[in-house]
């Protein structure tokens, strides 16, 4: 590995990041970075696997078939992430407090409601012979690494080891992500909790007046209800509109900036499998990527797949009526551990639509129905999703893609380009009046689903382009949900209609677009006001529309809109989501704040003329003098909107700063430009604001140019705190640089697994 990627990442370390590296090594806690043994004699492998890596970590798999290359990609995600694996199945399944004690209670708590583990088991039974073998291959290769790899250092601080990985686990990611990522639910418990005052509601639920958000095919809007929503972006060039004549696909998913990454890169090369992109550690197969024939991106979709039913109980608090007949509340008892604290035991309930998951009386009880509690075969279709080969087999994959909901853009390599909106879309038997329905009155949470065929679809459209960035779908019959407000689709749209014809270059640009449409729209306004400080109007000025780390404009006009906010929906925004629970961010929000993510100028902007502007000028004057100093020249917005790292131990005093980096100046607001780095505006939380949600993975694909592909991956590759590769893609990620990933790398370090037999066939050509 060259000096120059070795030390990429050094310069974000903290200062006393060596002195805990040396003391935790020195008192055995601290392993030495995972490579895993140059040659590993493997019983139950069809042939000889190679292993490559490149310089910045990243594994090229060769293998004789695809269950061999499946095991070592488990091997390789249980050397490099284990800890970050276990982490997300107790996440899911409601273990944290075994390792956390009762901070992470409430949050264990509340996921045993949902049970996610038996949901994840009996998702197996979805699966076909074939996938069964894959997923037993794979969970075979993380259980090797477990086994035989060095203990990671966050398991020996908590004097744990991690537990077998089976094949159901993988499920249980998949329970977890589309939990997570669609947020329809979390509206509509707004609506039931702080949407009763018409002030309230108008600048946090009620659609906002303004331009109507770009539809990802054309046709009627969708069904937005003015909400708003975060996410990613991904757009699809057409081969007749790059300067290549080959199609372009580029991706950046935007999510937590955890350590270690989200994503892992490698390629995958074994039997039928072909392919490389970004895998999720705990899942076989590659989620976002290609093969040698089609490439494919994602961003959330977020329909509407919940529903929340108020159920009214007789005087015995578990019987109840349905439609004249009589039901009754199952009761499950689930034991959760607790360290340093014994046993907890939680009293969980179902429905005949759902679990229970609050109580607004002794005999008023309200229960969660979502797509997701019942057998997925997510994972079959994330594997036949890696060897689809046309548009055709694209889409037979996408049928059993039902949790979570996805946009998702598809090219091959003869230049067609598509979209297909992925996942099971609920009907309703009827219109629901409010935020709730009425459980007394629903026999079955749905009136069936809507048909595969009819799902918004769309191919090869005159424009030569696609894009979703989480904007509504459109089409004939419009996806209900909690879409963007399309402020990222139009700037994406505006810059691809900026030349006939794109580049890997001009793409990769797109990514760092900063320009803020609706942050020079209240700069304006600003200007146009009286009584506002006078050292306000040269940054005001002076400010392009590009909300870049040197500006100092973003960083005034984000404080003045948070002041500006009234009192009444202050006092709305502060209310707990779900009571006073600490550690429950994995599960959902404790306040409302997150409503305001991309509603918030909309709505300073409708109801300006009803706002004390001066005096919320002064106020965000007085604020940002007491955060981040007396000069404006300051507070810029590289200082004020700072990335931090997010990981359990990232701030546990003698040893956060080996999980940790230095905070990151980063550009983008998240909320209107492409270069998403998103905050939560939140009047209770000092300057600098912490970014929530980040562009993790950028990724540039085309299939049948192994030139072309190109990645890069926030920090970087390994799990482990002291690799160099941890952190080596920071300074990349922040320049805008993107890397060479799949036939375009160059490898050299390798790993060879053997099988414990002689093949009964000709071994395959290895290495380059």
């Amino acid at each position: 590995m060259g000096t120059e990627m070795a030390s990429a990442g050094r310069r974000f370390r903290p200062f006393a990041f060596s002195g805990v590296q040396c003391l935790l090594s020195g008192l055995g806690l601290l392993p030495p970075s995972p490579r895993g043994p140059r040659e590993l004699v493997v019983a139950g492998l069809d042939g000889e696997v190679l292993v490559e890596r490149d310089e910045r970590g990243i594994p090229w798999v060769h293998a004789h078939s695809m269950q061999d290359a499946l095991f070592a990609q488990g091997y390789l995600h249980g050397l490099e992430r284990g800890f970050q694996m276990d982490f997300a199945r107790r996440a899911a399944t409601g273990r944290l407090a075994e390792w956390f004690g009762r901070r992470a209670l409430a949050h264990d708590r509340f996921m045993r409601r949902l049970n996610f583990r038996y949901w994840a088991e009996a998702s197996v039974a979805t699966w076909s012979d074939n996938t069964r073998r894959y997923l037993a291959a794979y969970a075979r290769g993380v259980n090797l690494a477990f086994q035989t790899a060095p203990l990671p250092v966050e398991f020996r601080l908590l004097r744990s080891r991690p537990e077998p990985w089976r094949e159901s686990d993988t499920n249980l990611l998949i329970f977890q992500f589309g939990w997570i990522l669609n947020r329809a639910w979390l509206h509509k418990w707004a609506r039931h909790q702080i949407g009763q005052d018409p002030e309230v509601r108008a600048w946090l639920l009620d659609p906002l007046p303004g331009p109507e958000a770009p539809t990802i095919l054309p046709g009627p809007k969708a069904s937005a209800e003015g909400l708003g929503g975060v996410g990613s972006n991904a757009w699809v060039v057409a081969g007749w509109r790059t300067e290549l004549g080959a199609s372009l696909l580029a991706n950046d998913p935007h999510v937590a900036p955890t350590f270690p990454a989200n994503w892992y890169l490698m390629m995958l090369e074994g039997g039928a499998l072909h392919a490389f992109g970004a895998t999720i550690p705990g899942a076989p197969g590659v989620v976002i990527g290609q093969n040698q024939e089609i490439a494919w991106g994602l961003t959330n979709l977020n329909a509407d797949v919940f529903e929340l039913v108020e159920i009214g109980l007789e005087e015995d608090g578990g019987r109840y009526s349905v439609q004249g007949r009589w039901h009754r509340l199952g009761v499950r008892e689930e034991r959760i551990r607790v360290r340093g604290g014994g046993e907890v035991v939680e009293l969980c309930r179902d429905s005949h639509l759902g679990p229970v998951i609050a109580e607004l009386s002794p005999r008023r009880v309200v229960a969660l129905a979502w797509t997701g509690f019942e057998p997925q075969p997510a994972a079959q279709a994330l594997l036949r999703l890696n060897l689809a080969h046309d548009w055709e087999s694209f889409n037979l994959a996408l049928a059993e893609w039902w949790v979570p909901a996805q946009n998702i853009l598809y090219t091959d390599r003869s230049g067609h380009i598509g979209y297909v909106a992925a996942g099971r879309l609920p009907r309703r038997p009827e219109p629901v009046e409010g935020p709730m329905a009425d459980g007394n009155a629903r026999s079955s949470p749905w009136a069936g689903f809507w048909d595969w065929q009819a799902h918004p679809r769309l191919f090869d459209p005159p424009t030569g382009v696609i894009v979703a960035a989480n904007n509504p779908p459109g089409g004939l019959e419009p996806v209900a949900g909690v879409h963007s407000l399309g402020f990222r689709a139009a700037r994406i749209a505006e810059r691809l209609a900026e030349r006939p014809r794109h580049s890997v270059e001009s793409l990769a640009a797109i990514f760092n677009d900063v320009r803020a449409e609706p942050l020079v729209a209240v700069r304006d306004r600003l200007l146009a006001a009286a009584g506002i400080p006078a050292s306000w109007r040269p940054l005001l000025e002076a400010f392009d529309g590009e909300v870049t780390p040197d500006a100092v404009a973003p960083t005034l006009i984000y404080a003045f809109m948070l002041e500006v906010i009234p009192q009444k929906v202050r006092a709305a925004l502060r209310r707990p989501f779900f009571g006073e629970q600490p550690g429950l961010a994995l599960a959902f929000p404790r306040h409302f704040w997150w409503l305001l993510y991309e509603r918030l100028a909309p709505a300073v902007l409708a109801f300006w003329e009803h706002l004390e502007v001066a005096a919320a000028t002064w106020r965000a004057q007085e604020r940002l003098t007491r955060d981040l100093g007396r000069d404006p020249a300051e507070w810029r917005w590289g200082r004020a909107h700072r990335l931090v790292w997010l990981h359990p131990f990232a701030r546990v005093p003698l040893v956060r700063a080996l999980f940790s980096r230095h905070p990151l100046p980063v550009a983008g607001d998240g909320n209107y430009t492409v270069c998403g780095a998103l905050f939560e505006p939140n009047t209770d939380t000092p300057w600098p604001k912490e970014t929530a949600v980040l562009p993790t993975l950028r990724a540039i694909f085309s299939p049948g140019q192994p030139e072309v592909p190109v990645a890069v991956v926030w920090p970087g590759q390994s799990g482990h705190p002291a690799s160099p590769h941890s952190d080596d893609q920071v300074g990349a990620w922040q320049a805008g640089q993107l890397f060479p990933i799949g036939p375009g790398m160059e490898v050299g370090d390798w790993i060879t697994m053997f099988p414990d037999r002689p093949p009964p066939w000709p071994l395959p050509p290895t290495g380059r």
